[in-house]
């Protein structure tokens, strides 16, 4: 995976690979954002598929000066797969509609 990635960052100026020593999701995703200098930084898994529109649509509720973060529509799409991957969705789906249900606190 690092070489894909090191072979995207030299056909895209501005991009840097960032390695880490294991530590999981989490730990890639902080020492990524020790490098991050945008106003706005999208964390996205490698697997994601996106819609055409779905980056213009996470950035504009980010006009509003009240709105400090967002979150996309998320489906899964593969859990007819096998039971690894109806595990997965299991997992996701267990652990984001608690999250979804207090997005909107004022």
């Amino acid at each position: 995976m690092a070489l894909v990635a090191r072979q995207f960052a030299a056909k895209h100026p501005g991009v840097i690979v960032v390695s880490t020593r294991r530590g999981g999701k989490s730990s890639a995703m902080n020492a990524g954002l020790a490098f991050a200098t945008g106003e706005i930084t999208i964390i996205l898994d490698a697997d994601s598929e996106r819609a055409p529109n779905a980056l213009r649509e996470i950035i504009q509720p980010l006009v509003n000066p009240t709105v400090g973060a967002v979150s996309g529509n998320v489906r899964v799409r593969n859990y007819r797969k096998n039971l690894l991957a109806r595990l997965q969705a299991f997992e996701f789906l267990r652990s984001a509609f608690p999250a979804q249900q207090t997005r909107t606190l004022r």
